[in-house]
């Protein structure tokens, strides 16, 4: 195994080729990342424009970030109970819930996010870093241009437009999490060093964003 090489201030400096050729690669990157950004505002354009369409579970996600947010700010820390749900009667939904999308909004609105603007940027992010995490994934395989287009495909993939116009909003990180989990594992496999950074922290988070999904793998 090669190991990567360290040199001293003494060094010789790189040739502006060799500086070009570092430079190129990271542009290539950032082209990568805009075309991923662009491809969201495409594919989520509907609800960008016009708002949440209303149906599947949007009613209930749209309750429980609005009383889960509320109740975080009055300095609960995790609100296991919505005590303002079901005309004040409550409801135990994070007994048993995945919380950290409800999180992920409590924190967009504390950044002065309006409500509509935040449920925006929920379902638009979970796209945008689905396809993120294929690339990553995917660029340790096939490279940079095949692991885009498998990102786009990844990205208007069944399961991600049904949940985005279905309102399915945890269920759609979780498509966010998968990618990385086999990257991390690919990286464990070959590089045992990484085996406890990687695979702990997707396999901590994806538990927080849809435990169901753990159920469908």
């Amino acid at each position: 195994m090669n190991h990567p090489q360290f040199h001293d201030g003494l060094s010789k400096r790189p040739t502006d080729g060799t500086e070009r050729s570092k430079i190129l690669p990271r542009l290539l990157d950032v082209g990568i990342v805009l075309i991923l950004l662009l491809a969201t505002v495409a594919i989520n354009l509907r609800m960008i424009r016009y708002g949440l369409n209303g149906i599947g579970d949007s009613r209930w996600h749209l309750t429980w970030l609005q009383h889960f947010s509320k109740q975080l700010f009055e300095g609960i820390v995790y609100p296991r109970w919505l005590a303002g749900t079901n005309f004040g009667y409550g409801s135990p939904t994070f007994v048993f819930y995945p919380p950290l999308v409800y999180y992920l909004g409590a924190g967009l609105k504390a950044l002065g996010l309006t409500f509509e603007q935040m449920v925006n940027t929920l379902f638009s992010g979970a796209i945008f870093f689905s396809g993120i995490s294929f690339f990553i994934f995917g660029r340790s395989y096939w490279g940079r241009f095949p692991s885009l287009v498998g990102a786009l495909a990844y990205m208007l993939s069944p399961g991600i437009m049904y949940l985005t116009n279905g309102g399915g909003l945890a269920g759609l990180y979780s498509f966010v999490w998968s990618p990385l989990i086999l990257y991390f594992t690919h990286r464990s496999i070959y590089w045992p060093g990484d085996r406890l950074s990687g695979d702990r922290l997707t396999g901590g988070h994806w538990p927080g964003g849809h435990w169901p999904a753990i159920a469908l793998d």
